[in-house]
């Protein structure tokens, strides 16, 4: 890795492999391995990120459905960056009525249709993907800048982001799922400068985890590069003599895959939002390292797991009447293969808090 680079090159055979860190991994097609040339760029798996990810991504025979078009100009630029022989499907929630009257988007639709091997369908619910498309499976599902009208949505926002990203696994369960958002709202360090507490974001990582998906990269939506093709940002809002766009530039494309097929592919996440846990044990005279001892017995509940205890912190001290000291520790779990869940998390604490025994403060020392 250079510079923030990601490597792609030709394996023996014309495997696709990307070296990114000290990892070498192998990125296949949900029907087979993918021929490619050798190329480095920022993004090793968006193909939304940009012209050129469309174009080095999107091959002759791979099956990609976009969601969430208002005038399709987005989608008529990403089929003329991809392949020709390329298979896309590209829907809008909205009739074709509207797409015309409301978003202006006739020409777009009518250039769409006249290109091989693209479709356009409208009144397509991307929350309802997998009956819309119950025969079909996809390589790649994309959807930029979802958004429910109207401010202090942020709730209403994180269940659209859920939502989307069940169906879209559902549709492409050996593929992947893009998610462009606005500056800030993912909640990962790609945001930079407009990056908010994870609170306070749509949480692109937890809304992946809770559905089985892993987040295995977030790079920059190069705005520019796309508006040079005819992609206008339009938005919701929208009167008789102006509107308000989305605000696109510096957002950031959320790419997931199943946890299982990020596993074969040897595909790892950098943004796992790690979880916390706290629990109170008796000192022991017999020992002398509560810490280490709470360690043990977290980590022995991960089991073969690829998640960590990546730390163990004490927080708290406390002494009873009769002078026993319990201790307070504060355990953080990690993964860069996991998609790490609180249920998932909840059992690994719940075996680590049984170990401890009568360690375990509540429990009546012997």
């Amino acid at each position: 890795r250079r510079g923030g680079m990601a490597t792609r090159v030709i394996a023996p055979g014309g495997a696709c492999i990307y070296a990114r860190r000290a990892r070498i991994a192998l990125v296949a097609r949900g029907r087979g391995i993918a021929r490619c040339a050798a190329v480095e760029d920022e993004s090793a798996l968006s193909a939304s990120a940009s012209p050129e990810a469309c174009a080095r991504r999107v091959r002759d025979g791979d099956a990609t459905l976009i969601c969430g078009e208002g005038d399709f100009s987005f989608a008529l630029a990403f089929a003329t960056a991809a392949s020709a022989n390329a298979r896309i499907v590209a829907t809008s929630l909205a009739a074709r009525e509207e797409v015309v009257e409301a978003w202006r988007g006739g020409d777009n639709v009518d250039a769409l249709r006249k290109r091989p091997n693209c479709r356009v369908e409208h009144g397509v619910d991307a929350t309802t993907l997998s009956t819309t498309f119950a025969k079909e499976t996809f390589d790649r599902v994309l959807f930029n800048f979802p958004h429910i009208p109207g401010k202090a949505k942020m709730d209403r926002n994180r269940e659209l982001l859920a939502a989307y990203l069940r169906e879209a696994l559902r549709v492409a369960p050996n593929g992947f799922v893009e998610c462009a958002l606005a500056p800030g709202q993912g909640g990962t360090i790609v945001d930079g400068e407009n990056r908010r507490e994870y609170g306070n974001s749509w949480q692109c990582y937890t809304h992946g985890a809770e559905n089985g998906a892993l987040l295995v990269e977030a790079v920059r939506f190069e705005d520019a590069a796309w508006r040079a093709r005819g992609y206008e940002s339009r938005g919701h809002w929208r009167g008789l003599r102006a509107e308000r766009g989305f605000l696109t530039e510096g957002g950031v494309v959320h790419v997931f895959c199943a946890e299982s097929r990020a596993r074969e592919l040897g595909l790892e996440c950098d943004h796992c939002v790690p979880f916390t846990r706290d629990v109170s044990v008796w000192a022991s005279a017999a020992d002398d390292d509560s810490a280490l001892t709470v360690r043990r017995a977290f980590e022995r509940a991960c089991g073969d797991f690829d998640a960590r205890v990546s730390s163990v912190e004490r927080i708290d001290e406390w002494r009873d009447d009769s002078g026993r000291t319990s201790e307070t520790f504060r355990v953080e779990y990690a993964s860069r293969t996991m998609a790490l869940t609180r249920a998932r998390v909840n059992a690994w604490n719940d075996a680590a808090r049984n170990a401890l025994g009568d360690r375990l403060r509540g429990v009546a020392p012997t």
